[in-house]
């Protein structure tokens, strides 16, 4: 009797295939991707397909340590070592009732790797996919919505 993959198999498996193919076998066109890195969610399955192989090529190291499984979930602790800093963090899976992911959740700590990581992602997916996803794509819209040369936050005079 074969059982079932688990959720961190089908999605580990997705990954493994660099054509995208197998991602989008396993995903919903709309599939969401979100988490501490981003200023707002990063939708569609080619947009979070780019964003997560973007995401792959900077980590030098990652480790799955622990992975829990509820209904329609899966819950993923990890520890990688990316952009010189030790992180930790989890990955939340959702899927659908049709059996295919509609979320992915990616949670970065702490703080400090939390902002270099989305910095870094804003400066390698700039041109690729829409502004404002990323801290450093924040700060550019915040600059050029209040004529400011300085940094985001600071008060124009």
């Amino acid at each position: 009797m074969t059982s079932e993959p688990s959720l961190q198999e089908r999605y580990s498996q997705a990954f493994r295939d660099d054509t995208g193919e197998s991602f989008a076998a396993v995903t919903e066109p709309d599939i969401m991707l979100s988490g501490s890195i981003f200023s707002q969610p990063i939708a569609g399955r080619a947009q979070v397909w780019l964003t997560l192989r973007t995401a792959a090529g900077i980590y030098d190291e990652l480790t799955f340590t622990t992975a829990v499984e509820a209904p329609g979930r899966a819950y993923l602790d990890w520890t990688a070592r990316a952009l010189g800093l030790d992180i930790d963090g989890i990955t939340v899976l959702t899927v659908g009732p049709a059996g295919t992911f509609t979320g992915i959740a990616i949670h970065h700590r702490p703080l400090g790797a939390v902002l270099a990581f989305s910095r870094e992602m804003g400066r390698q997916l700039d041109g690729l996919i829409e502004p404002g996803h990323f801290d450093a794509a924040d700060r550019r819209g915040l600059q050029a919505e209040h004529g400011a040369a300085g940094k985001a936050g600071e008060p124009t005079s």
